[in-house]
């Protein structure tokens, strides 16, 4: 067996680094610990390009445990925030406006996608061939409308949660949410008992995700990395790659801001600056629902969101509305493709 002496020297240096982050982690707030951690990933994949084998499951394990976490975080929290609403009423307004306003931010990163992917050309000179690939296996996975459509609509909820099917996850969870509001309308006392079990099972799930959170900028050295380390060799991969941050950039910052400003007479700035460290674990992270928590306590501590909106829009904002997910990253790939 061959051992590569550089990815072990490799790991040598990240394990190092992790005992530095420590030392750091009590001197630094967390927001700029991960912008040193994500620094430092960069300089070593760049130091050990193609030698990251050894810290890649590093990375890989803490991306696992916080995926495992995502279905009954997903389920949990939909529930406990239209649970926690006082009446129908509140439910109608805050959910639908909710659901609204995710639809059209979806919307517009769609059609910001769309055009800046058309005018610059994502994907060419990318030189990338699929002579003498067997496409067999990609064309069985084509799915009709109708397919899809179905598949929206959960079947068996133990196998959409171990799938992973975030739709009928959804689905399920507002079902049971709104059956126990109207329920508790008529005789709250009968299903009181539920909501507490609901209530208990959040703060565990919470709980075990601040753990795992405070875990965020030692993984973020080994992701990032990793990704630098396996490099891109491609000039029209890079500036494919480019466009998506630029996309990702104007929707996340000036559309928002537009938003912002004009619908919610919120200065950008200020909420960027607040809500910064909560983007800082989505984009590290790359997960929606690792960032649930940071999201909420800053948008009720800090922006001055009431418990009772928060608690509904953060959670369908987490799993409904994904601009970058639903919007831009699939646009951008079929254009590039």
């Amino acid at each position: 067996m061959n051992l590569d002496f550089t990815a072990i020297a490799a790991l040598v240096v990240v394990l190092v680094l992790f005992f530095v982050i420590f030392k750091l982690s009590k001197k630094l707030d967390f927001t700029l610990l991960v912008i040193v951690a994500l620094a430092a990933g960069v300089a070593i994949g760049f130091i050990f390009h193609g030698h990251t084998s050894w810290i890649t499951p590093i990375g890989k394990a803490y991306v696992s445990v916080l995926s495992a976490l995502v279905s009954p975080l997903i389920i949990v929290a939909i529930i406990s925030s239209i649970t926690s609403l006082e009446n129908t009423k509140q439910l109608k307004g805050i959910g639908f406006r909710s659901i609204g306003w995710l639809i059209t931010t979806t919307f517009f990163a769609i059609m910001l996608a769309l055009g800046l992917g058309l005018v610059f050309g994502v994907g060419r000179n990318a030189y990338l061939s699929i002579d003498g690939l067997d496409t067999t296996t990609f064309q069985s996975k084509v799915t009709s409308f109708s397919e899809i459509f179905i598949n929206f609509f959960p079947r068996n909820v133990i196998s959409d949660i171990a799938e992973e099917n975030t739709i009928p996850m959804i689905f399920t969870a507002i079902l049971v949410a709104v059956a126990y509001v109207f329920v508790a309308h008529d005789n709250e006392e009968k299903v009181k008992p539920f909501k507490n079990l609901v209530e208990a099972l959040k703060e565990i799930i919470f709980k075990i995700l601040d753990w795992v959170i405070e875990l965020t900028p030692y993984a973020v050295l080994t992701l990032v990395a990793t990704s630098v380390g396996n490099g891109i060799n491609s000039s029209g991969m890079i500036w494919s790659l480019v466009m998506l941050l630029i996309v990702c950039f104007i929707d996340s910052y000036l559309i928002n801001a537009v938003l912002l400003k004009v619908f919610a007479k919120v200065n950008p700035i200020k909420f960027f600056k607040k809500i910064l460290p909560a983007q800082i674990v989505a984009f590290s992270t790359q997960s929606s629902a690792g960032t649930l928590p940071v999201a909420t306590e800053i948008l009720t501590d800090k922006i001055g969101v009431s418990g009772k909106v928060a608690n509904v829009t953060t959670p369908l904002g987490t799993t409904i509305g994904m601009p970058g997910c639903a919007g831009i990253w699939p646009i951008l790939v079929s254009l590039y493709g």
